[in-house]
């Protein structure tokens, strides 16, 4: 696969590149610390002086999606831009949930998610 690299500019002036891969290594290390994320899969693309990031998001089946989303967003710009320096595109998250067992104790809580829709 191919390595983009993307340019950071300090306030003092000062430029570097990063790679495309370092920035997914950050992403992957600090998505992963957050409660029901299970598993994290980043897609960066650079464009010279920034970056865009495509995620998909293995999750527990009982999360908040939209506030997920925006807790992920939110420590996304944090890491690119303040801890990275650069700028930050488009950032689009995908979230896929991991199913319950079948024999689990939730499998109560997973029956009520499926009758919700039909309830609309």
């Amino acid at each position: 696969h191919r390595q983009d690299n993307v340019q950071v500019k300090t306030t003092g002036g000062s430029q570097a590149t990063v790679t495309t891969d370092a920035v997914s290594q950050r992403l992957v290390y600090q998505i992963d610390q957050l409660p029901e994320v299970l598993n994290v899969y980043p897609r960066v693309n650079g464009r010279r002086e920034r970056v865009d990031i495509d995620l998909q998001l293995e999750t527990t089946p009982d999360i908040n999606i939209p506030a997920k989303t925006d807790e992920v967003t939110t420590l996304v710009k944090e890491v690119v831009e303040k801890q990275m320096g650069l700028k930050l595109g488009r950032v689009t998250v995908h979230i896929k949930h991991i199913p319950y067992p079948p024999d689990s104790s939730n499998a109560q809580n997973q029956k009520v998610e499926e009758e919700i829709p039909s309830g609309l």
